[in-house]
């Protein structure tokens, strides 16, 4: 705070993030409260499957960090780090950044075991779907993972005054440069160097097999367009999905990599690129639901394949899916 490089925002950047952090939000809430609103009725219609129960957890950490992550980031651009005093601000303070970063990583391992459940449910044939059992089992390891890894967020964050003023932030006395350097690293890996590596990986043993596909018994030109086009679209959608992410979280990484390792470097930066890369990074609470909806509202304007080719499947009934286009909507 008193490095001669740091210079506040002007109006026309604060004006312009403001902006830019209020449609995130807006579009967060909305988006994610009509995915909920989506899986959840197919309950009523007993149609809902266990993977449902996955879209509904990412579009629950993504409501979270919205309501936690862009609020905190906005306050910051027009406050700094100006608190509320009191027992109740000490409480905010350590809650608000818990549950941003809890609301991250869940997000983050979600999005893995989506890939995980997608590749299982398509290219390992002789293998049954999760259920519903597991599902849950998963979800719950997933979250007690996530709080695990950020619990020391209530015991370092707490408000501190100084000159009258009342400031929210971590305090020295347990949070150093090394534990800085330790927290940033394993985030790192734990939330993008490993998550989207896998990810990426086994997407593309999905895109490979899809296209390796090819339909049993008699095939007609119609046929063979529609399977074509499908394969295109299921193609797009897990490159859309992996690019969404890599690209979302990859410069908040590097900044937190700055932080921890660079400091004269992070001092020097202006405050309005970071806030930047801070919205690039919770926007993708947005972008997620959204590509839900737009890929639940492509699937229902296509005609599905297995209404052209009822017996087309590679793979018994057994398993998760009897047409191996079923998948190509994966949030179905």
């Amino acid at each position: 705070m008193t490095s001669p490089c740091l210079v506040r925002p002007g109006n026309t950047s604060i004006y312009c993030l403001t902006v830019a952090y209020a449609a995130v939000f807006i579009v967060a809430l909305v988006a994610n409260a009509l995915v909920i609103k989506k899986a959840s009725r197919r309950r009523a219609n007993n149609g809902r499957r266990p993977f449902d129960k996955l879209i509904i957890n990412m579009a629950v950490a993504d409501t979270l960090d919205t309501f936690t992550g862009i609020p905190l980031n906005a306050m910051f651009l027009h406050f700094g780090l100006k608190w509320f005093p009191g027992g109740f601000g000490s409480f905010l303070c350590k809650a608000v950044h818990f549950l941003m970063n809890v609301s991250i990583a869940t997000s983050a391992f979600t999005f893995c075991f989506i890939a995980v459940d997608r590749f299982r449910a398509i290219v390992l044939e002789t293998k049954r779907p999760f259920s519903s059992r597991a599902i849950k089992l998963a979800i719950a390891h997933v979250w007690l993972a996530a709080c695990l890894l950020y619990t020391h967020n209530w015991l370092v964050f707490d408000v501190h005054q100084n000159r009258g003023m009342y400031f929210c932030y971590q305090s020295r006395t347990f949070y150093n440069i090394q534990v800085t350097r330790i927290e940033m690293t394993l985030m790192f890996f734990l939330t993008y160097a490993v998550p989207l590596p896998l990810a990426a990986v086994l997407y593309s043993l999905m895109i490979s097999y899809l296209w390796q596909w090819q339909i049993p018994g008699h095939r007609n030109e119609i046929v063979l367009r529609r399977v074509h086009t499908q394969k295109k679209r299921m193609t797009k959608i897990l490159i859309t999905i992996l690019a969404a992410f890599a690209v979302c979280w990859f410069p908040v990484h590097i900044l937190n990599l700055v932080i921890a390792y660079k400091q004269e470097v992070y001092r020097c930066l202006p405050i309005a690129l970071e806030l930047a890369i801070y919205w690039l990074a919770h926007a993708n609470s947005a972008i997620n639901p959204c590509l839900y909806l737009y890929m639940n509202s492509r699937w229902h304007k296509t005609k599905p394949i297995q209404t052209l080719i009822p017996l087309a499947s590679p793979r018994p009934p057994i398993t998760a899916n009897s047409n191996v286009f079923h998948v190509t909507n994966m949030y179905r």
